[in-house]
């Protein structure tokens, strides 16, 4: 798959991350606006972008240049509520790409995703 997905919930990602196709992430989500941003994927086939905060001391993305080049395309394949907010989602990586762009919805921030062969 190569070319630019656009408009793709993102969920920003914590911590030291390594994305590889085929890699199955099991994520604890507690910002309110990742929970959205799951939340919204699931009602658009599951598709999710990825991407790994530089600093992860920051609480709201607000411009691509805060990730790291390396992001990446995924499923969710499951998730579970956990209580009041926190959820716990399990990802699968389809394809490795970039975050070019992204755009604040309100609830969750939006991303397009330039992804390689």
């Amino acid at each position: 798959m190569s070319g630019v997905l656009l408009d793709l919930p993102l969920l920003p990602l914590r911590g030291d991350f390594s994305l590889g196709v085929g890699q199955i992430h099991e994520l604890m989500i507690g910002r309110q606006q990742s929970v959205m941003a799951v939340r919204a994927s699931l009602n658009r086939r599951k598709l999710i972008a990825l991407g790994i905060q530089k600093d992860p001391k920051i609480v709201s993305i607000r411009d691509a240049a805060e990730l790291k080049l390396e992001g990446a395309f995924g499923y969710i394949i499951g998730y579970r509520e956990l209580g009041d907010g926190p959820i716990k989602a399990i990802v699968k990586v389809a394809t490795i790409g970039k975050v070019t762009a992204i755009y604040p919805t309100g609830e969750y921030i939006s991303a397009d995703l330039e992804v390689g062969s």
